[in-house]
């Protein structure tokens, strides 16, 4: 594992260590049986009782499995493939960036399956971090992207839900109008996604008109506040919607919304 660092070698961080154990719950989580987080509630009889839970990149490889009503995403008339399109691109795309991570911390062609080879990219990551080798931006970069593996995973088994907000209480606006698929769609600035009881991940709301964004429950408390105090202050929601179209600031040639993902 090749590092930045300065000559003299620093000792891990508490927040380091934080980072480091976070990592491990992750590669864990997609390379070995795990047993399922239950609710804080659940008593000790259930908690001994909590199902085990196979490694997600062999689920997801498993999910690819020929069954005659794969998905595809072409037209809606097109006979159904013999395999899972969307889980054989998510998988294809999750294996060549672990082999990409444990090329670039051994030096050696990746061989094996990705499971063989996301721990020993863990091996040689955790001891590069013993010898304290590795700064803290590292041990964010790496986070954010074995998290981000293992969360669209999660994702194509269980899809996050979304609901509309009345209202973004930073920008004031309730919807926008914005360009889909080449039609002009009015839509709701506010969304909040929630990915259910069975993930440790925290709903997050956000605006996509302004970008604001509240993340965890005390946050979302925070941005309910501010929409009852606006309902409050002027007694009812009234519709405020974004057009660029009707913006004086924009230019004739530029009153088009650029295209966006629904």
């Amino acid at each position: 594992m090749t590092a930045v660092v300065d000559a003299v070698t620093s000792v891990p961080s508490p927040f380091e260590r934080r980072l480091l154990a976070e990592i491990r719950e992750h590669v864990d989580r997609m390379t070995v049986s795990t047993r399922a987080v239950l609710d804080v509630v659940a008593s000790r009889a259930e908690r001994r009782v909590a199902p085990t839970l196979p490694p997600l990149l062999s689920e997801l490889r498993g999910a690819i499995r020929p069954s005659g009503s794969g998905r595809t995403s072409g037209a809606a008339t097109s006979a159904p493939l013999p395999f899972d399109a969307t889980a054989l691109e998510l998988l294809t795309v999750i294996e060549a960036g672990i082999a990409e991570m444990y090329r670039s911390a051994t030096d050696v062609e990746p061989l094996g399956t990705s499971e063989q080879l996301l721990l020993e990219w863990f091996r040689e990551f955790e001891f590069a971090f013993r010898a304290g080798d590795l700064v803290e931006a590292q041990l964010r970069n790496y986070r954010d992207r074995v998290r981000s593996y293992r969360f669209r995973i999660e994702d194509f088994f269980m899809p996050p839900k979304q609901f509309e907000m009345p209202l973004c209480p930073r920008c004031g606006y309730t919807h926008e109008v914005v360009l889909v698929d080449g039609e002009l769609i009015k839509r709701r600035c506010a969304v909040l996604t929630s990915w259910g009881d069975a993930s440790r991940r925290e709903p997050v709301a956000e605006c996509r008109h302004c970008g604001a964004r509240w993340s965890g429950f005390d946050e979302l408390r925070g941005m309910q506040r501010e929409i009852d105090e606006n309902v409050e202050h002027y007694g009812v929601i009234d519709e405020v919607t974004y057009d660029p179209a009707e913006d004086d600031a924009l230019d004739d040639d530029e009153g088009t919304p650029a295209e966006v993902s629904p």
